[in-house]
């Protein structure tokens, strides 16, 4: 109601006589009514877009508009205003499809008096306002439980993680006090031996002991690694930094630890890796990880004499590279083939040089290959050696998408795309700040820049958790700049392109990420422009 107890009245009525009738029914009630009358539903139409009304009576039949089309009409404009209808027949059945169609209750012609009219009117009123406040709490409701859910969901899911890292630092404490014992004693007994001077001045033996020392010193390296990554695994802080990638050049990084291995154990160790291979799109130290494990055990389990190659090839049907590592080693039966890649499974060799270690490094390689968006897999047949591949994708943002979606969680809720771009800065700006956004990533983000200053970020994020994301990357915006002696880093502009649904397929996520992707690509200066 409006002001002073006054009721406003929309009158929708083309005949005079009966609207002089109405006024004149109203002003003889306690009630105080103040009416507006308009004698075409076009006029109503727009007096109702101008005007605040307490409720409207129509006459079902006017210039431009008749029977129950009138209620309708109104009932379009008004959703939350009653609306009493006028009518000049008493009917049940007519007034059973007058309130039907939306009405909140009706007035017949004959039988107007000032008791009635004032009545009907002030109880639809009350009527509406109570329908309007129920409506209003079943709103609240309803978005309380949608953020109770989100918020449950996102408790059950840090939940878990605390579980989860829980777990991995009573494993850490175990493994440290227990597995790391082995390369420890192997070293200081070959340190001492050096020490004691047994063998007397440095001869070929004990040149051959220091190399011993240097192997136990990697093995250590790497077992420290497994542990550090399967900390970061269980807990699901480890991230991808994905990127063009030349492989030659990751195995060029790794290669003197890989030959001097296999010198000391006497086996030939071959690369075959073409000069027309494409750059992959991965994390380049995971990748180095992964052919190191593999390399590693592929020289520990190859007798002397045997053959190690390390090869890759490009399968341009499914859009990616493939990595292998083949030995003439002992190879393996069925029931190795199918534990090697469990957690703390090592296979059993009589020869004195093998290591002991946690038997993580095949899963970790498993797991970190999936990282690269890859699978690892193994071919063997006993006394004809081993194959173990994996592949990686090439640097085609469509299939770099499509295996992430892949290596998502089956019970993603949904997928964010967002933009971040940057102004017009040199290369080395860029740079350091796609380096600050690597630093936002956690397992399973993914990280694009399809064309220099602007990136696309695919998220798998509640959608409560979107904000939280933003508030996230910009306080660790003003922590990087805090602490950057060469001046802040460059300005950003981030919006939301996307967010998928329950509803949505695989393929129609992929066909919104090339759309994200082919806006992404655009001249910066219409970006901006668009986020403006």
């Amino acid at each position: 109601m409006s002001d002073h107890g006054a009721i406003r009245i929309l009158l929708l009525e083309d005949d005079l006589d009966d609207y002089e009738l109405f006024v004149k029914h109203l002003r003889r009630t306690e009630q105080h009514f103040v009416v507006d009358h308009v004698p075409a539903m076009q006029d109503a139409l727009q007096a109702l877009q101008v005007k605040q009304y307490d409720a409207v009576l129509a006459d079902l039949n006017v210039p431009d508009s008749n029977g129950h089309d009138t209620i309708k009409r109104l009932k379009c404009e008004c959703n939350t205003i009653p609306i009493i209808a006028i009518t000049g027949v008493d009917d049940p059945d007519v007034a059973r499809n007058i309130l039907s169609v939306g009405a909140q209750d009706y007035i017949v012609k004959a039988e107007l008096s000032c008791r009635s009219v004032s009545r009907i009117i002030v109880h639809a009123v009350h009527r509406q306002r109570a329908v309007n406040e129920i409506a209003d709490l079943v709103g609240e409701l309803e978005k309380r439980e949608n953020l109770l859910q989100d918020q449950a969901l996102l408790l059950r899911r840090k939940n878990e993680k605390l579980n989860s890292l829980y777990r991995t630092a009573q494993e850490l404490v175990d493994n440290v006090s227990h597995d790391l014992r082995t390369p420890l004693t192997v070293i200081k007994d070959f340190v001492g031996i050096l020490s004691e001077e047994i063998l007397g001045p440095v001869n070929e033996k004990q040149k051959s002991l220091l190399d011993r020392i240097n192997i136990r010193t990697d093995d250590l390296a790497i077992m420290v690694d497994d542990l550090l990554d399967v900390s970061k695994l269980g807990a699901g802080l480890l991230g991808a930094w994905r990127r063009a990638t030349s492989v030659a050049e990751v195995v060029d990084g790794i290669l003197p630890m890989l030959e001097q291995r296999s010198s000391t154990r006497k086996i030939d160790f071959r690369i075959d890796i073409p000069s027309s291979l494409p750059k992959a799109f991965c994390d380049a130290e995971k990748l180095s990880r992964v052919i190191t494990n593999l390399c590693v055990n592929a020289i520990k389990f190859t007798p002397e004499g045997g053959d190690v190659c390390l090869w890759a090839t490009h399968d341009p049907v499914e859009h990616g590279i493939t990595v292998g590592i083949t030995d003439t080693g002992d190879g393996m039966d069925v029931a190795s083939l199918n534990r090697i890649f469990e957690r703390f499974q090592q296979l059993e060799r009589s020869s004195i040089d093998s290591t002991k270690g946690f038997g993580l490094g095949l899963n970790i390689a498993q797991q970190l290959s999936r990282l690269n968006l890859g699978e690892l897999a193994v071919e063997s047949e006993v006394g004809k050696g081993s194959t173990f591949s994996f592949s990686v994708p090439c640097q085609e943002y469509h299939e770099v998408f499509r295996r992430w979606l892949h290596y998502l969680p089956k019970t993603f809720e949904c997928v964010h795309f967002i933009r971040i771009e940057i102004a017009e800065c040199t290369a080395k700006e860029i740079e350091e700040f796609d380096f600050f956004l690597s630093c936002m990533l956690r397992r399973d983000d993914l990280l694009l820049q399809p064309v220099p200053g602007a990136w696309l970020f695919a998220l798998d994020i509640p959608k409560s958790e979107f904000q939280r994301w933003e508030e996230r990357l910009s306080k660790k915006f003003t922590e990087a700049n805090r602490n950057r002696p060469l001046g802040p880093l460059p300005d950003y502009f981030v919006s939301a392109v996307f967010r998928s649904d329950d509803t949505q397929s695989h393929e129609e996520i992929i066909e919104a990420f090339d759309f994200a992707l082919q806006r992404c690509a655009r001249s910066r200066t219409e970006l901006v422009g668009a986020v403006e």
